[in-house]
Order: C-alpha cells, then sequence, then structure tokens
C-alpha cells in the first residue's frame, strides 16, 4: 500500500509540474503575441497621428498664405 500511494504521488507531482511548464509555457507564448500585438497597435496609432499633424500643419500654412494656392503648396510639400 505504501509503495502504491509513493508512486501515485510522484505521478501526481510529474503530472502537476508538467501541466505548469505546459501553462508557463501557453502564457509566455500569449504575453508574447500579446506584447507585439499592442507594440504594432502603439506603432500605427503613433504614425497616423503624425499624419494627422502633418495635415493640419499644411492646412494652417496654407490658410495663412491663401487665395487659392492650397493644392499647389501642398502638392510641392508633399514631394
Amino acid at each position: 500500500m505504501m509503495t502504491m500511494t509513493t508512486t501515485r504521488r510522484r505521478t501526481k507531482t510529474i503530472t502537476m509540474t508538467m501541466m505548469m511548464m505546459m501553462m508557463t509555457l501557453m502564457m509566455m507564448i500569449t504575453t508574447m503575441t500579446t506584447i507585439t500585438m499592442l507594440l504594432v497597435i502603439v506603432t500605427i496609432m503613433l504614425l497616423l497621428l503624425l499624419m494627422t499633424m502633418l495635415l493640419l500643419m499644411m492646412r494652417l500654412e496654407a490658410e495663412e498664405a491663401g487665395r487659392g494656392r492650397r493644392r499647389r503648396r501642398r502638392r510641392r510639400r508633399r514631394r
């Protein structure tokens, strides 16, 4: 009886450790994917913000110049 219980306990501990390892691996993979996704989202947001800021600056400059020369100046600036 004693030997049986000891073996069972050992197997249980081994299975538990294996499960824990698997869980940790899964968590690591999920965290890595989530971190990458967050980084991508942040980069996209920053790019959009920069683009909007540039467009706003262009519009302000064009308005300051005025007299319907907005399109030409925008084209020149972009090139």
